[in-house]
Formats: C-alpha cells, sequence, structure tokens
C-alpha cells in the first residue's frame, strides 16, 4: 500500500498453538526469523517484536528480516547499522533508505552487502570489517559464497557474480542470471 493512502487491510497475526487471532493491527507485518518479527504501523514507524507481541525496538526504517540473529535499520535517532534480537547496535555502518526499503543485504554465510551510494557497494562481515568495496547498482544476498550483482548496461542491467572475498567468479557479464543458491 502507498504511504500516502489511509485507507489500508491491517495484518494481523495468527497463533496456531491457540487457533485465534491476536488482537494487534499492522499496516505491515512481517514472519517471524530469530523469535522477532517486524511490524510496520499506521503511522509508517517501524519496530520489532517478540513472540508476545511486545515491542522490542522502534525504528525510522527496517529491514524486513533478521538473519544471523542481525537486522539493518535506521533508529529515530538516527544511528544506522545492524541490530540483534534485542535491540542493540552491534554494527555501526551508514545505511541508505532508498525509497523501497533500507539498501542492504542480509547476512549470509558471515556477509552481506551494503550500499554507500548509487552505484557503490561494501562487502562486510560479521564484524562490520569492511572486505571490499565494488562498483554495481544493485546486489543479492549472498548465497553459497557468491551475489549476483547488476552492473550498469545501457537500459538493462548486466549481472555479474561476486565471492565474499571481492573477487568475481569471471570476467564474463550476462544479460540475464539468477543468483546462485544451493547449487
Amino acid at each position: 500500500d502507498d504511504k500516502n493512502s489511509t485507507s489500508y487491510q491491517p495484518y494481523r497475526f495468527f497463533d496456531l498453538l491457540t487457533g485465534t487471532m491476536v488482537d494487534c493491527r499492522y499496516r505491515r507485518a512481517y514472519g517471524f526469523f530469530c523469535g522477532r518479527a517486524v511490524v510496520v504501523f499506521e503511522n509508517w514507524d517501524y519496530a520489532f517484536i517478540d513472540e508476545s507481541f511486545s515491542i522490542v525496538k522502534e525504528f525510522e526504517f527496517l529491514d524486513n528480516h533478521f538473519s544471523e540473529g542481525l537486522i539493518a535499520g535506521i533508529t529515530k535517532d538516527g544511528k544506522t547499522g545492524f541490530f540483534d534480537v534485542d535491540g542493540k547496535q552491534v554494527i555501526e555502518i551508514p545505511l541508505r533508505y532508498d525509497g523501497l526499503g533500507i539498501a542492504a543485504t542480509y547476512f549470509n554465510g558471515g556477509y552481506a552487502l551494503v550500499s554507500m551510494t548509487d552505484d557503490r557497494w561494501r562487502i562486510i562481515d560479521r564484524t562490520g570489517k569492511n572486505v571490499k568495496e565494488i562498483s554495481c547498482l544493485y546486489a543479492d544476498n549472498f548465497c553459497d559464497g557468491l551475489s549476483r550483482i547488476a552492473v550498469s548496461g545501457d537500459g538493462s542491467h548486466k549481472y555479474r557474480f561476486v565471492r565474499t572475498d571481492g573477487t568475481f567468479l569471471t570476467s564474463l557479464e550476462f544479460d540475464e542470471a539468477s543468483s546462485f543458491c544451493n547449487g
């Protein structure tokens, strides 16, 4: 739904154990990962909640789920980075909200990619250490040690695959490509 829209169908949670609808209404709600779920309130504020539906921490912007116990977020007081399931900031790193979401991938295999500008991304490890900066327009999550990245093209993207150390699988650029995952 549109941020300017005043009408929306609220999201709710269904408790499978009791067979009842949980009396919480959200503009958006995402599934539970690592015992936490991301919710978006009517005013477009973000938070993540625990399994008792209590708010753990509120945010200005938040990714839609945890991965490897971390989630990318931008707090209301301007802190940016990755946060653990208790709401503690464990990696302080600049993040960008690009109008669609936070421009960062999920952690997979201990690595994630974070957008620094429209065409520069940074590969980081779980400590926040900068592994390597790469030039690309978009990056997918790492899977099996590879990320599909979109590089510049004339009207349409070309794709390459980058490893967690920042080296490329091949020098070839592809017109179409899917992410590597499980082979």
